[in-house]
């Protein structure tokens, strides 16, 4: 089978459409033909450097579609069925997953570079093997992909709105929710309002932050933040801090998550000094390889010595979310059904995510970023989230 995909063949260079070969799925796989994909940053971190994977490499991590085919041992899918794609795979019973930490799956380990479990690819072309970025590959009209990177939910679901919940949603939702722990009357600052820092800005506000602090330097996040959620917004830190002093009468943030395009030990000073005693702080981003500065703290970090003096920070894989639980399936108690009626939930608290209400950015040769530009590190450029677009095979990324 042919398939068009963007992808990436060096550090530096732009996405190239081009066409490959893709094999059929083996035991285990399913083809899935791509309705929308989503860019996130960590798209635009390959293309810069910032992480490295296997090239070359058929970009994109957030997808959603609808089966086509599926390979021999394969039960929890169909051909028809729709699925949002989770870019770490869950097998269900590693040492992971069997403890309630499927975030860390074992068949994470070939996500950068981009083969399935069997060590395998399924793109190819002129005898070279092409990887999909996070054993995905969304960039792509079709694909094969492990059965474990597939979640079914209902066909009535808008898949150009719900392919989100395949990364930035459930990254920020977590980061919140799972590592910062956040609790009714919080005070939580989150510095960076992208992709992720939004989806953390609701997580804070759904788990009952008293105030939840959004900080960006670009008026329209600052302003969608205040729409889902943040209590307040500011545009520096310093203002942040100021103002955090002021509601915590100076006591100090609980939590602060640092949500920001690539990660600056600037920022996360700030974070470190806007938080109380004992408070914490919760990393979700990239770092650059050599920031050169070390993280300067206004007044001493206690520390406990049960804790071996460690410092009060948390590094999230992926918000330590699970992404099948978080993700819509069939029949799951709490989510409206196809007549808009809402069935009772199986736990206390049902999440209420909006995915739908910022201004969004189309993805495509319109919304790309300048050629050899990079975006600014706060974010995902000038909106809040990059949204998804349905596959347009003609042109350059």
């Amino acid at each position: 089978m042919k398939t068009r995909a963007a992808v990436l063949r060096g550090t530096g260079q732009d996405f190239e459409v081009t066409e490959l070969d893709l094999d059929p799925p083996q035991a285990g796989e399913v083809l899935i033909r791509y309705v929308a994909a989503g860019l996130c940053h960590s798209d635009e971190h390959l293309r810069h450097g910032d992480i490295v994977p296997r090239f070359p490499m058929v970009g994109g991590h957030e997808g959603a579609g609808i089966i086509e085919e599926v390979g021999e041992g394969v039960t929890r899918l169909q051909p028809g069925d729709h699925v949002i794609c989770s870019f770490l795979p869950v097998c269900g019973h590693c040492r992971w997953c069997s403890t309630g930490k499927s975030n860390l799956c074992d068949l994470g380990a070939n996500l950068l570079v981009g083969c399935l479990a069997d060590g395998t690819y399924r793109f190819h072309s002129g005898g070279e093997d092409f990887g999909g970025m996070c054993m995905l590959g969304t960039f792509s009209e079709r694909a094969v992909i492990s059965e474990h990177s597939a979640i079914k939910v209902d066909p009535d679901l808008p898949l150009d709105k719900v392919v989100l919940i395949g990364c930035g949603v459930p990254t920020g939702f977590g980061s919140a929710v799972h590592a910062a722990a956040t609790e009714a009357g919080d005070t939580i600052a989150i510095y960076g309002i992208g992709g992720i820092g939004i989806n953390a800005v609701q997580g804070a506000a759904l788990a009952g932050a008293r105030n939840v602090v959004a900080i960006d330097p670009l008026a329209n996040k600052r302003e969608i933040a205040e729409q889902l959620g943040a209590t307040h917004s500011c545009e520096t830190a310093e203002q942040a801090q100021e103002l955090i002093t002021e509601l915590t009468r100076g006591v100090g943030a609980d939590k602060a998550i640092v949500t920001v395009g690539v990660v600056t030990s600037d920022v996360v000073t700030n974070a470190f000094n806007a938080i109380r005693k004992g408070g914490t702080v919760v990393v979700t981003g990239l770092a650059e390889a050599d920031p050169g500065q070390p993280v300067r703290f206004r007044r001493p970090v206690p520390r406990h010595p049960a804790d071996g003096g460690a410092l009060p920070v948390r590094r999230p894989e992926a918000g330590r979310a699970d992404h099948h639980h978080l993700h819509p399936r069939p029949g799951q108690p709490g989510l409206p059904g196809p007549a808009g009626r809402q069935e009772r939930p199986r736990r206390d608290r049902v999440w209420r995510l909006s995915l739908a209400r910022p201004p969004r950015r189309r993805a495509g040769r319109a919304g790309r970023p300048a050629r050899g530009g990079r975006r600014p590190s706060w974010g995902c450029g000038e909106s809040a989230r990059c949204s998804p677009s349905r596959w347009r095979p003609a042109g350059t990324w």
